[in-house]
Formats: structure tokens, C-alpha cells, sequence
């Protein structure tokens, strides 16, 4: 998870406010070796050898088990207790972060040309939320690679309904040039922090 302003300052260090932070990585679970099958027995007369051997195995096959489920469990409670640790203070630093009015013009592409260099250094699933308007001042000639990433316009909204409609279309069209999956926008009104979650789990 990365955050940054939109602003004519984009790329400037002093516009991160969310860090480069990710949910720390559990051990994997490592099970004891499972007990052995008895091999069913074949040409013999007596059994009773056999049902002995094969009441020890279901015996240790289900503690086998219990200790699994046990372990699985554990490192199921631990792996929610670091999400919730994670977000719990992501949203802290979001809580604590002041966006100040900036009078010299929004960089769209300049913010964009900074999660593309996010994602570079850092492989794996592309997912970009951007809150904006969409309205971009500063206008510069850059073309980040976004390949492959899942776009998420959010409080989208503009007081002209048909520039509304136009910037929409033209954003559309421009991210999806950069490499894009079809981005989504979400209108202000309907923009919240459920849904965005609800968005972002149902991209690719």
C-alpha cells in the first residue's frame, strides 16, 4: 500500500503520505509427516493382526489431523490479527495526513508516472485508486507504463453533466493507451471505504 497527493508537486517526496508498507509475510505452515497407511493385507488367514494395526493408524491419522486443523487455525488467527494491525494503522497515517489546497494546478500524469514507479520496484498485482476529479492543469507529456493494473476513479464528479460525461470518456480511453485494464469510476456520492474495498476485490 502506497499514498500520495495529486498535485503539481507529484512526484516530490513531501506528497507521500502513506508510506510504501505491506502486511508482513507468515512462516508457511509446516506439518509433521502424516501417518502411514496399513497396506491392506493379501493370501492371509488371519486378520486380526491387520485390525490392530489399522485401529493404531486411524488413531494417529486423527490426532494427525487435530494437530493440522490446530495449526492451520493458528496461523489463520495470526495472519487476520497482522491485516488488522496493518490497516489499523494505515488508517491512522490517512487520519493524520492534511491535504493542502494547491493553487498551482493538479498533475494527473505526474501522479500517475509515480505509481507506475511504485509499481515497478515492487511486482505483483497492479491496483491504483484515485481520487479525483480528474481534472488535469498541469498537463505533462508523460507516458507511464501501467501495464496490467486495475484503475479505480473514485468521488468522481463534475458540476458540467456533459463535461462530466466527455472527461470520463477521455480518461477512459488515455489510461487504457497507458496499458490499463478498464478503469471504474465511482461517483462521490456513492464513494466509501466498503465499497472501494467491495471494488477492489472484485478486480482481477
Amino acid at each position: 500500500m502506497f499514498g500520495a497527493w495529486i498535485s503539481h508537486n507529484s512526484n516530490d517526496l513531501g506528497e507521500i503520505f502513506l508510506p510504501l508498507a505491506q502486511v508482513p509475510s507468515d512462516s508457511p505452515l509446516v506439518l509433521d509427516a502424516s501417518p502411514s497407511p496399513v497396506p491392506t493385507p493379501l493370501n492371509k488367514l488371519g486378520c486380526n493382526e491387520y485390525a490392530l494395526r489399522l485401529a493404531t493408524y486411524e488413531t494417529a491419522a486423527n490426532k494427525w489431523q487435530a494437530s493440522a486443523d490446530d495449526q492451520q487455525a493458528k496461523l489463520t488467527a495470526a495472519r487476520q490479527a497482522a491485516v488488522n494491525a496493518f490497516a489499523a494503522t494505515a488508517r491512522s497515517r490517512v487520519s493524520a495526513a492534511i491535504p493542502q489546497q494547491d493553487t498551482l494546478g493538479t498533475d494527473i500524469y505526474g501522479a500517475l508516472a509515480v505509481a507506475a514507479g511504485v509499481f515497478k520496484v515492487n511486482p505483483g498485482t497492479r491496483k491504483l485508486v484515485i481520487f479525483s476529479d480528474m481534472s488535469d492543469t498541469v498537463q505533462k507529456s508523460v507516458q507511464p507504463d501501467l501495464s496490467g493494473a486495475d484503475v479505480i476513479i473514485a468521488l468522481y464528479h463534475r458540476d458540467d453533466v456533459a463535461d462530466q460525461a466527455q472527461a470520463q470518456v477521455f480518461w477512459r480511453t488515455a489510461l487504457q493507451k497507458l496499458g490499463t485494464h478498464v478503469p471504474t469510476f465511482v461517483d462521490w456520492a456513492a464513494t466509501t471505504p466498503d465499497k472501494i474495498v467491495q471494488l477492489l476485490g472484485g478486480q482481477r
